[in-house]
């Protein structure tokens, strides 16, 4: 982070992208349950620029099923950056109102989404 009297610049991510979306979601709500196959070379990652939730994510095995005691969760806030690779499924659970940017490196057309993107439901928090 540089500051100065004008303010801050932090760079947040330093690679090449494909595809950048500003999403938002509701207090309540739940979004993805998915994973990204590895021959799609997808990497996505999320910032938080507003709000919270929580990031479940498991491994997805070569067969496409889920690898036991690979369960992860996290607490996103306000600047955290979350990174989902491929054959790692997410799911996010909203603790309350929240914008985050949605960057990915592989492609990600809405004709192609049973393809680069396939469902995966985890497990959902206590509470939603």
């Amino acid at each position: 982070t540089v500051v100065d009297e004008r303010g801050f610049i932090t760079n947040i991510f330093n690679a090449p992208l494909n595809h950048v979306a500003v999403i938002s979601s509701k207090k309540g709500s739940v979004r993805a349950g998915h994973y990204h196959p590895k021959e799609y070379g997808s990497t996505q990652f999320m910032y938080c620029l507003g709000g919270s939730y929580w990031a479940t994510s498991q491994e997805v095995g070569e067969d496409g099923k889920l690898v036991p005691d690979t369960l992860h969760m996290q607490l996103i806030e306000a600047g955290d950056l979350h990174e989902a690779p491929p054959r790692l499924a997410h799911q996010y659970a909203f603790r309350e109102d929240t914008v985050f940017l949605n960057l990915n490196t592989g492609l990600r057309h809405a004709d192609g989404f049973g393809k680069h993107t396939l469902p995966m439901p985890l497990p959902r928090p206590e509470g939603f």
